[in-house]
């Protein structure tokens, strides 16, 4: 929490626990000793149990890990502070919805465009390994796969979500098509490096799209599409791009 997240990634909002009463944790007595190290840690807000016994124990148990300098005072009255900005923030918000078309715009905007020859001349194949990592998920809006058919139903192609048995027989499938292939932060996840290594051998010019950071564009210099975020929002400002709706 600090020498990752606040140090390294910068951040300086309020930081805030999952359910401290979770089995890893423990009983109500077990939850309070978990809130004075998720203190002590760098959290700001304890997301406690929701009886009055538990949560008294909690305040309690911190009290005294203070008042015996376990937690010092100043850790204290960093996340006092933190939590009484984001209050002061949210009551001068607007209690109104932002206009859709705001959030489009944005991740129109928000696309790392390295590459030619856009739009599509044809409906492209799809190796999708971008979406969320669970085989359970079919094509939907959690794939970049699912976001172009619903565009364009002549768009085919297949989801990853682990390393293929078989490339060859899968990029002979894209035959006379454009080829595209989706990652996610590949630049983290050695199997989705060697995907796009084994596509780019077999298929040079193959259209990367990367579907987290664009941490990943070094991995297919010129031929690279980064969408900074899987949000469907996102995926749709691919999709705009890659079949000329936008």
């Amino acid at each position: 929490l600090t020498d990752l997240l606040r140090g390294e990634l910068g951040f300086d909002g309020v930081i805030i626990t999952d359910a401290l009463e979770m089995a890893a944790i423990g009983d109500s007595e077990a939850s309070a000793e978990g809130a004075v190290a998720a203190l002590a840690a760098g959290a700001d807000l304890l997301c406690l149990p929701g009886e009055w016994a538990a949560q008294r124990q909690a305040r309690d148990t911190l009290a005294s890990a203070v008042r015996r300098r376990v937690v010092s005072r100043t850790r204290v009255e960093e996340s006092a502070a933190r939590v009484r900005a984001l209050a002061a923030w949210a009551r001068v918000r607007p209690v109104s919805a932002p206009e859709p078309a705001a959030g489009a715009d944005a991740a129109a905007r928000a696309l790392l465009v390295q590459a030619a020859g856009l739009p599509l001349a044809d409906m492209p194949y799809v190796i999708d390994a971008g979406g969320r990592m669970s085989g359970m998920l079919d094509d939907t809006a959690a794939s970049l796969l699912g976001v172009l058919r619903s565009r364009a139903p002549g768009v085919d192609g297949i989801r990853l979500t682990e390393p293929p048995g078989d490339l060859d027989a899968i990029i002979a499938r894209a035959e006379g098509r454009p080829l595209l292939l989706a990652v996610f932060d590949a630049h983290r996840r050695p199997w989705q490096q060697d995907l796009i290594g084994g596509v780019l051998a077999r298929r040079p010019g193959t259209l990367v799209v990367g579907t987290g950071t664009v941490h990943d564009a070094g991995l297919a210099d010129g031929n690279y599409v980064g969408t900074r975020g899987s949000g469907r929002v996102n995926l749709e400002a691919a999709a705009d791009l890659l079949l000329g709706a936008a």
